[in-house]
């Protein structure tokens, strides 16, 4: 009889980690094709606040914290994006808890509201038609970009690991922890857990 408890302990390696995260992004590609912008930018934002918890969790307690550390350093730092990490960070509490564009860092003016543009629209021009409008509390971002910038961004973190131990660690760390699909034939109940 085979080893069902070894063999549910190996469904729980690295392999699902990789998974999850590409099903993620190929869904934001999806959203985009489709042209589902808010289903795109939930994924984007959900996506950044999981990779933000693997690179600081550990270290950095306050969620926005993790977030904005995590935009500057693996998204912005080298970026021509207009757009600040605190606008990007109330973007993502506005999307996820209320899906508008309305949060508190943006009613108190500790941040810029995000204005987006998909498809062929270009942010620059936006960006200056909102400049032009007397809009300066605004901030265009292209949600196609932005997908690519947090892409290249998860690459940076896959890539600073061959360097940085402590990030490979806790990178490993989190990879055990992610969800795997178990195939339907593994109906039985598997030895030592809890049926």
């Amino acid at each position: 009889m085979p080893d069902r408890v070894g063999s549910f302990k190996n469904l729980m390696t690295t392999p699902s980690f990789y998974k999850n995260y590409f099903q993620v992004v190929a869904a934001i590609d999806s959203c985009l094709e489709k042209k589902q912008q808010l289903p795109a930018l939930i994924l984007i934002y959900t996506l950044i606040d999981s990779f933000a918890w693997i690179v600081y969790g550990q270290d950095e307690k306050s969620v926005r914290k993790r977030f904005e550390n995590w935009c500057n350093r693996w998204i912005l730092e080298n970026s021509n994006l207009q757009v600040a990490a605190t606008d990007l960070y109330a973007a993502r509490c506005a999307i996820l808890h209320t899906l508008t564009s309305d949060a508190d860092l943006i009613s108190s003016g500790r941040a810029r509201r995000v204005v987006y543009a998909w498809g062929t629209a270009d942010a620059a021009h936006l960006q200056e038609a909102l400049q032009q409008s007397g809009m300066p509390d605004l901030v265009a971002l292209h949600i196609n970009e932005f997908a690519q910038l947090v892409r290249e961004g998860i690459a940076k973190v896959m890539d600073a690991c061959a360097d940085d131990e402590s990030l490979s660690t806790r990178l490993s760390a989190v990879a055990e922890r992610h969800f795997a699909s178990v195939a339907s034939h593994a109906s039985q109940p598997l030895d030592g857990l809890p049926n």
